[in-house]
Formats: structure tokens, sequence, C-alpha cells
């Protein structure tokens, strides 16, 4: 798409940012019919957007099939079925509280893209990222599979998302470990444009760029809906009497400051080698700055929390910090030589600062379960 003219270009954009964004617009809907009618309005664009372009690879010799029409039609496979899943009951009087069924649904939608962000990080992990012109062979990229737990964590929580009695819980989790997604794609990324300005001016991004980049995007909209969904809870919560916990206030300080050394240094060192980090101004560096926010967004809202949902928020946290620490676990063979440096280390000690600050917000559920 992005070899296309500039009209081509924008409209492109504009189909790929559209077309997520109608959907999850559909899901919010308390409407069962708004929300089916929505979802297939959504499937068919795509089909007539995806579908010649995927033909016309076969059936034209000058052409050959390209990825991106492929993806499309898989993404219209996997959400229109969910357009005839039980969205709810509608609203039978004007009394009831309207704003249940459309939170259900917010869940619904957040799990759904979040599940397929989950299998497009995956799928960009099993795909070359670089294409080269003649055959050559690609070099490997290890970078990008730190994708593979920043994806399947943002899947388990997905699937929690589903669940109507868990979703409730798990979703401040879920919002926070979506930066892992962004970590990690930012990571691989960066090894791809290196590549292409060293080894040749013809290469092109592969598949799995498409693929990497699709994660990114559904993850940001994945955030949204979720994001959302709290905001219809809160409407219906008093936090008036909701007083901040000192213990978690200490817990959000040491948690950023190790957080920001955990993506501020280098996870990964070897002989002439350094993994990016914030100071490093470099593509990855995007990656870390997201993470590194999320993290301490996190730990500061969790001390103005709900007991669960500060746990939950916590815990969503520690577990983008735990993707930066199996950094060297995934990516050390890209580096003959190459140890654990600090960056990991601190990335363990800010997971597990975490982790108790999340059990410490637990154990003040007994204390507030009216606010729970």
């Amino acid at each position: 798409m992005f070899d296309s003219p500039a009209l081509a270009l924008v409209g492109g954009l504009l189909v790929a940012l559209v077309m997520p964004a109608g959907a999850a617009v559909a899901a919010t809907s308390g409407d069962a019919d708004s929300v089916r009618g929505g979802i297939v309005g959504v499937g068919l664009a795509a089909l007539v957007v995806g579908l010649p372009p995927a033909v016309a690879g076969f059936v034209i010799d000058d052409l050959h099939p390209s990825a991106g029409p492929w993806i499309a039609l898989v993404g219209v496979a996997l959400l229109v079925p969910f357009a005839f899943v039980s969205v709810g009951r509608r609203e039978q009087s004007l009394d009831e509280d309207v704003d249940l069924p459309g939170r259900g649904n917010l869940h619904i939608g957040a799990g759904v893209v979040g599940l397929v962000a989950a299998a497009s990080g995956l799928v960009a992990v099993a795909l070359p990222l670089l294409s080269l012109p003649d055959g050559a062979a690609v070099p490997e990229n290890y970078a990008i599979r730190l994708l593979t737990p920043a994806s399947i964590l943002v899947g388990v929580l997905a699937v929690g998302l589903l669940v109507p009695a868990w979703a409730a819980l798990v979703r401040p989790a879920f919002t926070v470990a979506c930066a892992g997604i962004a970590l990690a794609v930012a990571s691989g990324f960066d090894n791809v444009l290196s590549a292409t300005g060293v080894i040749t001016s013809k290469a092109t991004p592969g598949a799995g760029v498409w693929f990497g980049a699709l994660a990114v995007l559904l993850a940001l909209v994945a955030v949204i809906i979720a994001t959302l969904a709290g905001a219809l809870e809160r409407e219906d919560v008093d936090l008036s009497e909701l007083a901040s916990r000192p213990v978690l206030g200490w817990v959000a300080a040491v948690a950023s400051l190790l957080a920001i050394g955990a993506f501020g240094f280098p996870a990964v060192t070897g002989p002439e080698y350094e993994s990016a980090g914030l100071w490093t101004f470099r593509i990855a560096s995007t990656g870390a700055v997201v993470a590194v926010l999320a993290v301490i967004a996190a730990a500061a809202l969790a001390a103005r929390s709900r007991p669960s949902r500060g746990a939950a928020l916590l815990f969503g946290a520690a577990g983008v910090a735990v993707v930066r620490a199996l950094e060297f676990v995934f990516t050390g063979a890209r580096a003959a030589g190459s140890v654990p440096s600090l960056g990991t280390w601190l990335a363990v000690a800010c997971a597990l600062v975490l982790v108790v600050g999340g059990f410490l917000a637990m154990s003040a559920k007994g204390e507030s379960a009216g606010l729970d």
C-alpha cells in the first residue's frame, strides 16, 4: 500500500482506520439489530475492497497474489460470524439501565479485536519481515520474536474479556498489556528499516510487516473499546468516597523509577551490540516509550482505583515488564556472546514490585467492598 499513488495511499489508510472503528461503534450498541447490521456492513465493505485485488492476483497474468487483500478477507471471515452471536436482550422499558447491554458488547468487541491482534502478532513472527529480490536469503529478524510473549499475553486476557463473569475484572489488565505489542513490533521494525537501508535499495517489507502493523492497529482499537467500557462502568459507581492508598502510592513511585530504567537501559548487550532503549533514539525507542508510559500510568491510576480494578492495572503493567524482561530469552541469539543487561534486571524488579502491589490492592478489597 505504501508504494501506491498519493490518493490511493490516503484512501487505503482511511479504509484501514474506519473499518475497525466502524466495527467497534457497532459493538457498542445496546440494540442487537444495530450490532448485527453494523458488523455485517463493515464485513461487506471489506469484502468489496479486498476481494477484487485478491482475485486479480490469480487471474491476471501481469499480477501476482499479495498478502494484503487476503488479510482483509480473513478479517471478514473472523468478524462477520460474531454478528450472529447473542448480544444480549434489548431494553424492555425506558426505566431499565441501558448502559449494561452496551458495556457487555464493548467487552465482547474489545475481546474479539484483541484476539485478532494477538493472532496477527503471532503470524508476524512466523512470516519474513523483509523481501529481497532474486530470491536472496532474508536475514533472521530476532527482535520480532519478542512479539510472541506479548501476543500470548494479550490473547489470554482477550479471552477473559469474552467471559461475562471475568470481563470487568480483566479489562484494566488487558488495556495495559496491549502496550507490549507496540514494544515488540517497534523493535522488529527497527531492524527492518536498518536492513532495507544496508542490504539493498530494492528490499521491500515482507508479509510479516503488514501483520505486525495490523497487530498494533488492532491493539490500539481494542484499547479504545476497553477504555469506553471502563468509562461506562464508572458512571454506575459512586467514587466520591474512594480515598488514595499511600502504600500503593509508594508502589507506583518505585515501579515508575524501575520502569524508566527497565525500558531506558539496554536489555541485551554483547560485543559491539546494545539493544534499544529510551535514549537510543531509534524506531524501537518509540515502543519503549509507549510501554514505559503505560506502566507508569497504570501504577499511578491503581492508587486511586477500586481494589479489584487497581490490582488488575498493576498485574497488567507487570505483564508488560515481564515482556521486557524476556527480551534476552527470545532475542539473545541475534548477537554472539550477548548477555542480559541492566534493563533486563530492572524489568524483573519492576514486575516483582507491581505484582506485590497487585496483591496489596487486593488485600484492601474487604475494606472497600462497596466500591469494588
